[in-house]
């Protein structure tokens, strides 16, 4: 199962985070020139914890711990 959630889970995720990077990037150079660069990078690593720290509450704080011998209780 683990290699499956990673798989499943973990590949698209970083896929999505190079994609949108990059058509961040872009837009952001073409709109905003040099500065777009850091607004781009801010506007990622910023949803990027946002989502994370969802993530976290949503499985109680143990987001890294999932595998198979873990019993968490997903909170509704």
């Amino acid at each position: 199962m683990v290699g499956f959630a990673e798989l499943i889970g973990g590949v698209p995720l970083v896929l999505v985070h190079l994609i949108g990077l990059v058509l961040l990037l872009l837009l952001a150079r073409w709109g905003y020139g040099k500065r777009g660069i850091a607004f781009a990078l801010f506007a990622l690593v910023a949803a990027s914890v946002i989502g994370l720290l969802t993530a976290q509450i949503f499985w109680s704080g143990e987001l890294f711990e999932l595998g198979v011998s873990n019993d968490v209780e997903i909170v509704p």
